[in-house]
């Protein structure tokens, strides 16, 4: 696996999916604890070993100037357009889910690489807790 090379696309759907399996309706989706939160899960990723390489993955670094990841407002944009997720409410804060833990489940299982997206999942809510 650790040869493989996956794309910004399955990077996204893996993630959205895990999050969808261990979260259920709906996560923050705004503000620097969103941002610290995602930047947490990506850290993860980057700490265990044999896990696939993301194309181009220079995009997945935290602005030091304003403490965002671009990465992390695409996903949402793309779980949008792919019809994972909606940011439907007035502020645009929370992201609900259109599918439920066990299509995401499922849908997880044919992305691959499960046991990192869960991983990644869980310390992304596991930061948004605090």
């Amino acid at each position: 696996m650790a040869n493989e090379v996956i794309s910004k696309r399955t990077f996204y759907r893996g993630f959205l999916l895990a999050v969808a399996k261990n979260a259920g309706k709906e996560f923050l989706a705004d503000g620097a604890d969103f941002h610290r939160a995602f930047d947490e899960a990506v850290r993860v990723r980057n700490e265990l070993s044999d896990v696939p390489v993301i194309e181009g993955e220079r995009w997945l670094r935290i602005d030091p100037v304003f403490g965002v990841m671009k990465a992390a407002d695409e996903m949402l944009l793309f779980g949008e357009r792919e019809r994972l997720l909606t940011l439907g409410n007035p502020e645009l804060q929370k992201a609900s889910f259109k599918i439920s833990r066990e299509e995401a489940a499922v849908e997880l299982e044919d992305v691959g690489n499960v046991e990192l997206f869960d991983k990644m999942a869980g310390r992304f809510l596991e930061r948004l807790k605090r």
